[in-house]
């Protein structure tokens, strides 16, 4: 295996393109889109917690207890 060797000015080139790139992609990880239901929003903590049900199912049980 053979070894590459670098210049100094190559080398902050190379560390310039690299913290662009990973700037560039933080941005487009940071661009994810919010989900559009907001009770999923709200409630979504509760998704697979209680039975491997619904978390939607579980607020609703839950509503239903407070009710009555």
């Amino acid at each position: 295996m053979e070894t590459i060797t670098f210049t100094k000015k190559e080398y902050a080139e190379l560390l310039t393109i690299k913290s662009k790139l990973d700037s560039i992609l933080k941005a487009k990880k940071m661009t994810t889109y919010p989900k559009n239901n907001t009770f999923e929003n709200a409630f979504g903590v509760f998704r697979d917690s209680f039975g491997g049900g619904d978390s939607l199912d579980y607020v609703n049980k839950l509503r239903k207890e407070w009710r009555k």
